[in-house]
Order: structure tokens, then sequence, then C-alpha cells
């Protein structure tokens, strides 16, 4: 079964011109597709998509407020500028 999620943290948005932050979109990341061996491929309404390796997951949550399936916790940021789409590592922490 597939399912809409959330990531933890919120992905970063840039403008494609300027470089400028945007102001945070708490999207719904659809997961179209589970590979074994790849990842988890995710879409949103954008047309962003990629496939996230498993090992930049920190941890799967069901989410209780309704909104969606669940939380994805991952060990980095997603960010977005333009059509680039890239995982920018989060510090370590106990």
């Amino acid at each position: 079964m597939l399912k809409h999620v959330k990531l933890r943290p919120i992905a970063k948005w840039f403008d494609g011109l300027t470089s400028a932050a945007l102001d945070p979109m708490d999207h719904r990341w659809f997961i179209y597709a589970i590979d074994k061996q790849k990842g988890l491929s995710l879409t949103i309404g954008t047309g962003h998509g990629f496939t996230l390796p498993y090992d930049h997951i920190r941890e799967y949550m069901s989410d209780t407020s309704g909104d969606c399936d669940g939380l994805l916790l991952l060990k980095g940021q997603v960010h977005l500028k333009g059509d680039r789409l890239w995982i920018e590592p989060l510090p370590f922490s106990n």
C-alpha cells in the first residue's frame, strides 16, 4: 500500500533565480514506488520527485493529526531550487 507522508524536517525551498530562501511549505509527499535496494520513490504536486535511499531515513512515524498517513524522519533536509533537488545532512545529535 502506497502512502502520503510528510518529511521531517520540512523541505527547504529556494527561489530558482535569486537563490533566496522561500517560506516553508509542509507538502504531503506521495510514495509511488518502493525498491528494496534503492529506496522510496517520492513525488509532490509541483512535479518534483526523487528516490530517497533508505540510509537517509531515521524512522517512520504514523500521523496522529489525520493529515497524512505518516511522517518520514530524515537524517538530512531536502532542498529544492528550480528543478534541482538535493539532500543536506543534519548535524549529529544524541
